[in-house]
């Protein structure tokens, strides 16, 4: 059997030092959610966002002069961003016989020079974090006390989400959506809730559980033609809209939805100085492999006016819809007197009353032969104008 090879040539000093700024970057800057908000950097605690709105006044331009009436505000809300860190270590001697792939050294040289997997284990941290982080942007409560070996509390736990933010501003639009809503019914809700000067720029904001009912109800709605293309959407338009409905696994475990625009929502951080930083090392007095990954973060929004928070009672089924078949099945039983189609039709063929039935109007038309605008007589008068006097009478039918 062939030795195992060690996929990993380069030392883990020089591995860190050589992408500490990609690493850093994926931790700090990077990620699907990261893509939908706004960056402020140079926060070491606290920040006014820097958001200037303008209301522009469209004078009479007929006449000289100058006449200042615009006005520009600069946002005062505040973005406050917290200090993390993440420590972890690792022994190497607990790693043999388990990763068949990889050759683990065990003298205290190699030990002290590289580390088992280290590209492999960095990156895993890396995903791991950004994925914590993503929790905090949107569940993150400071008033959550976290449980010993919870670690997706101890993420919450850092800074304010945008929903906690969202739920405790007078301005935002809240929403109550009762059991039994569709995906599409919900989504539908809360871009109806989005003020109109800011509905066609917005985006909605799903868990994964919504994200699924409502594409499972735009391909029924679409009579199973609707193209997701080759792989699973992580996002989708609304039809007859700009709005994008897009999945964010921030968001689940909620009953929430989400609707704002990336210009009012913001990700703050430093990045200026030394405070973002991964490093890994050896420690002699543990003979073990020590990482630390230590970033700011915090959320804020510019305008809560401008936010819709949805509150759903249950999470929709996706399998809640009604069906092609199952309408089908509900027009064909639907017989009853109140507005039942089979009890229409029979309306229809049956209308012979006085009061504007369909065979006595048939009738009316087919007899309608007298001097008071009969058919047979209009006809008449109108080829005689467009011939003239000389033209024969056309004969009765014609």
């Amino acid at each position: 059997m062939p030795k195992p090879t060690n996929i990993i040539t380069t030392t883990l000093p020089e591995y860190v030092d050589q992408n500490r700024i990609p690493l850093i970057r994926e931790v700090v800057l990077e990620g699907f959610v990261l893509d939908h908000l706004s960056l402020q950097t140079g926060i070491k605690s606290k920040a006014k966002i820097n958001y200037m709105k303008v209301d522009t006044f469209l004078q009479d331009g007929s006449t000289c002069g100058f006449n200042a009436m615009d006005t520009h505000e600069l946002t005062q809300r505040e973005i406050a961003v917290s200090e993390i860190k993440v420590n972890g270590e690792i022994c190497p001697k607990t790693l043999l016989g388990k990763w068949a792939e990889y050759e683990v050294r065990t003298s205290a040289i190699d030990e002290a020079e590289k580390m088992p997997f280290e590209e492999f284990i960095a990156e895993m941290v890396v995903a791991d974090v950004r994925a914590k982080r993503d929790l905090a942007i949107w569940q993150g409560d400071t008033d959550i006390v976290p449980t010993e070996g919870n670690s997706a509390e101890y993420a919450k736990s850092r800074f304010d989400g945008f929903l906690k933010l969202a739920s405790e501003e007078e301005d935002t639009i809240k929403l109550n959506i009762a059991a039994g809503a569709s995906g599409y019914a919900i989504v539908k809700a809360v871009i109806a809730s989005i003020p109109e000067r800011w509905r066609q720029e917005s985006k909605v904001f799903v868990s994964p559980q919504v994200f699924f009912a409502f594409t499972m109800d735009m391909v029924e709605r679409n009579f199973y033609h609707y193209n997701l293309g080759n792989e699973a959407p992580k996002e989708l338009t609304f039809p007859a809209s700009s709005v994008r409905v897009i999945e964010q696994r921030g968001l689940a475990g909620t009953l929430n939805v989400y609707a704002s625009q990336t210009e009012n929502m913001f990700y703050g951080t430093d990045l200026k100085d030394d405070i973002e930083e991964i490093k890994i090392w050896f420690s002699d007095d543990d003979d073990v492999w020590r990482y630390k990954v230590q970033f700011t973060a915090g959320v804020q929004v510019a305008f809560p006016d401008r936010v819709v928070l949805a509150t759903l009672a249950e999470n929709p089924d996706a399998t809640g819809g009604a069906s092609i078949a199952e309408s089908v099945a509900k027009i064909a039983e639907n017989t009853g007197s109140t507005g039942g189609i089979v009890t229409k039709l029979g309306d229809i063929a049956g209308n012979t009353g006085a009061e504007g039935g369909i065979v006595t109007n048939l009738a009316a038309i087919a007899e309608n032969t007298g001097e008071d605008g009969a058919l047979d007589s209009g006809l008449q008068e109108i080829s005689e104008s467009i011939a003239g006097s000389d033209t024969p009478d056309p004969e009765p039918g014609q």
